[in-house]
C-alpha cells in the first residue's frame, strides 16, 4: 500500500511538472484519465468513476489535498468564486520543481518509464 501511494504521488508530481504553470483539478483529473488510458500499468494504481464532469478519481483528489510523501511539492488553491467548476487549482512550489527534477532524472534512466514520460510530456 506505502509503494502504491508513493507512487502514485511522484506519477502525479510528473504530471504537474511536466508544464510549469497551475492546472485545475479537473484539468489534472483529464490527463491524467487519459494516460490511464493508454498505460495500463497504471490501473494498479487509479480507480475513475463516472460523473457529471467527467472522470473522476477520489485518489487524485485526496493526495493532492492530503500528500503523505510529498509534503510541500505543490500548492492548492480553491477556485474563484465565479469559477468553481474547475474545482481550484494546483500548482508546483519551488521545493515540487526540485522534486519533479529528481524523480524526472531518475525515471528517464529506467528505460520502461520512457513512454510514460513521454506521454505526460505529450498531453499536457
Amino acid at each position: 500500500m506505502a509503494d502504491r501511494l508513493k507512487a502514485l504521488e511522484n506519477f502525479i508530481l510528473l504530471t504537474l511538472g511536466a508544464i510549469d504553470r497551475p492546472i485545475s483539478i479537473l484539468h489534472l483529473e483529464k490527463e491524467v484519465f487519459l494516460l490511464w488510458n493508454f498505460h495500463p500499468d497504471i490501473h494498479n494504481y487509479l480507480n475513475f468513476v463516472k460523473h457529471y464532469k467527467g472522470p473522476f478519481s477520489e485518489e487524485i483528489a485526496k493526495i493532492i489535498h492530503h500528500p503523505f510523501y510529498l509534503n510541500n511539492c505543490w500548492e492548492y488553491y480553491p477556485p474563484h468564486s465565479e469559477n468553481d467548476l474547475g474545482g481550484g487549482y494546483v500548482e508546483l512550489t519551488d521545493n515540487g520543481r526540485a522534486e519533479y527534477n529528481r524523480i524526472y532524472s531518475d525515471a528517464k534512466e529506467r528505460e520502461s518509464l520512457l513512454p510514460l514520460l513521454s506521454g505526460i510530456k505529450l498531453v499536457r
